[in-house]
């Protein structure tokens, strides 16, 4: 059985032929456009955010918005 566990290394990243490749863990490999890879980066910065603020709050306590509402994706 597979298990996702967070990976702790960043991923690596190049331009070529003006497309973005990202190589991450597992043998992840992604081709974007500059636009798709601007945005996906802009994401992955308002998620890390996020996930850092729930990570430094107290065990089994909503951090911020509705306690009720079920996370955005």
């Amino acid at each position: 059985m597979v298990t996702n566990q967070p990976q702790d290394s960043a991923s690596d990243v190049s331009a070529e032929h003006g497309e973005v490749l990202v190589d991450g863990p597992d043998n992840v490999a992604v081709s974007l456009t500059p636009a798709a890879a601007r945005e996906t980066a802009s994401r992955l910065m308002e998620k890390g955010d996020e996930a850092s603020a729930q990570s430094s709050g107290a065990a089994g306590e909503p951090v911020g918005g509705d306690p009720g509402s079920a996370p955005r994706r």
